[in-house]
């Protein structure tokens, strides 16, 4: 009897902890191939960070909003104590606790193949409608020529309604992640976009891309060094190369877009 009674005392007292792992609720929103409610876990970025938090014993439960809504929403604390992935940009530092970044991004500009399009200075952008995205941050020096005026700006809500509005001459540039700009054009817009389309080589800004808490959580280090943990050991075991190079192979889209493929 006493060896029957063993596993069932063993699972009671071990069973409940094994399946109490703790939640995070993070905001998230559409920035494929890197975040999308959409695409194969989520899309990169949201799958390492995921990843890196199981390693840690929390499980990530994810909210996809439009992105200005994703940071205020975060910023209060009230239901989701934080968002993927931001950069350290317009005064975010003061209300949030950020992670290592998850990765580094270079942003460019978008125009179309018919315009003979250079620059070196904002002082060479005058000339041009600029497109950008509601609640998207381009970097302090973008942020301060569109203050100052020395840049015209037209914000819009998405990143795929800029390109349209590129592709029908209506902006001149768009500034946008490489990797995200190509992805919307090969698969969220049609084709004809997509050759009309090209980018110059000069980065805007490079930038890393984080993990943020809001300062509001008493947690909050906790938190982050909690995912600095996760993302330290997922490099070291391979598997963030693994994640990375699902990018180049397709493991990120949806499951039509793959059979389309």
């Amino acid at each position: 009897m006493k060896q029957l009674l063993m596993p069932l005392i063993y699972c009671a007292l071990v069973c409940p902890l094994l399946a109490s792992a703790e939640e995070l609720s993070l905001t998230n929103g559409e920035w494929p191939p890197f975040t999308s409610e959409n695409y194969q876990d989520y899309g990169f970025i949201s799958h390492v960070v995921a990843e890196a938090y199981k390693l840690e014993g929390i499980d990530v439960k994810y909210t996809f909003l439009p992105w200005k809504r994703a940071l205020q929403e975060a910023q209060e604390g009230d239901i989701w104590v934080g968002s993927v992935a931001w950069s350290k940009a317009d005064g975010r530092p003061d209300h949030f606790v950020f992670s290592e970044p998850i990765i580094v991004l270079t942003d460019v500009f978008f125009h179309r193949k018919d315009l003979p399009f250079d620059w070196n200075t904002f002082e060479d952008l005058k000339p041009y409608r600029i497109g950008a995205t509601i609640g998207y941050s381009y970097g302090k020096a973008f942020s301060e020529a569109e203050a100052k005026g020395l840049i015209t700006v037209e914000r819009i809500s998405t990143d795929e309604s800029n390109f349209k509005k590129l592709a029908q001459g209506r902006i001149n540039l768009f500034p946008c992640v490489l990797e995200v700009g190509y992805e919307i054009l090969a698969h969220n817009l049609p084709s004809g976009i997509a050759t009309s389309i090209t980018n110059n080589p000069k980065p805007l800004r490079s930038v890393g891309y984080h993990v943020i808490i809001t300062k509001k959580n008493p947690q909050a280090e906790r938190y982050i060094a909690a995912f600095n943990r996760g993302l330290q050991k997922l490099k070291d075991s391979g598997r963030y190369e693994q994640y990375l190079e699902g990018i180049v192979e397709g493991h990120y889209h949806s499951e039509s877009e793959k059979a389309a493929q």
